[in-house]
């Protein structure tokens, strides 16, 4: 295969296929070259040697550029949006709250706000569960993160605040002159709309921390190295990075978890014997369901897309590309590539056996992203969806509605389902 090719036919209609489908198109470049150039030295990638040159290997040459930019309009500069040293003293100062020792703090509040949110549910409820998992994920991420708790209401509000800035901003990442915020379209209002809510909710978080220990008290305690404090500002924008990021992909993963496990008796059998056998608090018993989250984040990452701009000269696979090049990176389209993944579109959990794992060349899987700004609540994130999968699991299981729509992934900021998961709701008999 060529390292380098720039993609053929009109770059208007180029556009315009990648605007209507994302996904589709840029599956279509997979077997061009290993860098394939959309034009304006923009480039998708399509080589893990060459991802981890970017990610890894020469991640100080790049940053996350125009993406950050525009996230930072809603969310400030925080550890998601800042770049270079910056984003490393964020990140340095927000680690001691993904410490192993806080994570197993953690687990339990995880079991309790998940016991608390499936109370009301009923057998033979129908339910739309991708907006379940955003309410709970939120509300856990508020306990933990805050100290707080979030009633009903409030969380029906923050996810819809979500939706409407992440729908707008991944409509305007892509676009060559995005619609001025001061036009008054519906999406525009809904987006401000959104925007105030979660500032609002910011501010009363901050404003009634309670004492206790978790990570807005770490900010409002922490100092820089020259004895000040951290300001109001940056804690502000650490607390709405924390109250999107925090929650909607993961809510996305364990959405994607709930339709995989809806289409395979077998495999919802063998889990369900895992989760009653085991101890939830010992992460290393979730064997089968390790796998099954494992094959899940394959086939639907949630970071369906990494961007990064050189900021300098760089070469990759002995290529050279200039300051100011742009790549784009899908680990959606890297863990689909037949190149790496037999069957690739084949839902296999059995991919991630402890000796079929050890096969998977290494960056042709990130789920997580890789290098100095992988996700920082990785390990997290992976256990709050293992933790709730089970024990909802275990009382509940979750049948797709007979007339569902068709199933398909909406590519937005993370990996959303279209339109959302509908499915009935069944009390397992003990």
């Amino acid at each position: 295969m060529k390292t380098v090719e720039k993609l053929s036919g009109i770059r208007l209609k180029n556009y315009l296929d990648f605007r209507k489908d994302p996904l589709k198109f840029l599956s279509q470049t997979r077997e061009i070259a290993d860098f394939v150039e959309l034009g304006a030295s923009s480039f998708v990638v399509h080589k893990p040697d060459a991802i981890k040159e970017i990610l890894v290997t020469h991640a100080s040459s790049f940053q996350k550029g125009a993406s950050a930019w525009l996230l930072s309009k809603t969310i400030g500069r925080g550890l998601l949006t800042s770049e270079g040293k910056e984003h490393l003293r964020q990140r340095r100062l927000i680690l001691p709250a993904f410490h192993k020792e806080k994570l197993e703090q953690y687990k339990v509040i995880i079991l309790e706000e998940t016991e608390r949110f499936i109370k009301s549910w009923r057998d033979d409820d129908k339910r739309c569960i991708s907006n379940e998992m955003m309410k709970l994920t939120l509300c856990i991420i508020v306990k933990i993160m805050f100290g707080k708790d979030v009633l009903e209401d409030d969380s029906e509000e923050v996810v819809d605040a979500v939706t409407h800035i992440i729908e707008k901003s991944a409509s305007d990442l892509f676009l060559p002159f995005p619609v001025p915020e001061f036009i008054p379209s519906p999406r525009n209002k809904r987006y401000t709309s959104g925007r105030e809510c979660l500032r609002d909710l910011a501010d009363l978080l901050i404003d009634q921390a309670p004492d206790g220990d978790h990570l807005l008290r770490l900010l409002q305690t922490a100092k820089y190295d020259d004895g000040s404090c951290i300001s109001r500002e940056e804690i502000k924008s650490q607390v709405l990075t924390m109250l999107i990021a925090g929650h909607e992909t993961t809510a996305n993963v364990l959405s994607w978890m709930w339709y995989e496990l809806s289409r395979s008796n077998p495999q919802e059998d063998k889990l369900l014997s895992e989760w009653r056998s085991i101890d939830q608090l010992d992460m290393k018993s979730f064997k089968q369901t390790g796998q099954f989250l494992k094959e899940t984040l394959r086939l639907y990452p949630a970071a369906w897309m990494l961007l990064r701009e050189a900021t300098a000269p760089v070469n990759l696979s002995g290529q050279e590309f200039k300051q100011g090049s742009s790549f784009l990176i899908s680990p959606y389209i890297m863990h689909r590539n037949p190149t790496f993944f037999k069957d690739p579109n084949q839902f296999d959990s059995n991919r991630f056996s402890e000796d079929n794992t050890k096969e998977i060349q290494p960056f042709a899987y990130i789920p997580f992203g890789a290098g100095p700004r992988s996700c920082i609540g990785n390990q997290f994130a992976t256990m709050e969806a293992l933790l709730i999968i089970s024990t909802i699991g275990k009382k509940f299981r979750l049948e797709l509605m007979a007339d569902h729509h068709s199933v398909e992934a909406e590519p937005l900021i993370s990996l959303r389902i279209k339109n959302g998961l509908y499915m009935k709701v069944h009390e397992r008999k003990q």
